[in-house]
């Protein structure tokens, strides 16, 4: 199975980024070096396209309430 990592500058994000995501199994794993990154799994086209969408969503809100 093939999955997405994303690298977060803080844990902040990446808590923020696994709450978003959560409907698509993204979990929270802390890396050797101390940070942490977020994994979704994929498991086909539609569910990449959806990940992405709701990653641009997630991005889009935090930008917006940080204005």
């Amino acid at each position: 199975m093939d999955s997405l990592v994303l690298h977060p500058v803080s844990l902040e994000s990446a808590r923020g980024f696994c709450a978003g995501l959560a409907k698509f199994g993204a979990t929270l794993v802390e890396a050797e070096n101390g940070r942490y990154q977020v994994e979704i799994p994929l498991s086909g086209n539609r569910e990449i396209v959806a990940v992405l969408n709701a990653l641009k969503k997630c991005v889009t809100q935090r930008a917006d309430s940080a204005s």
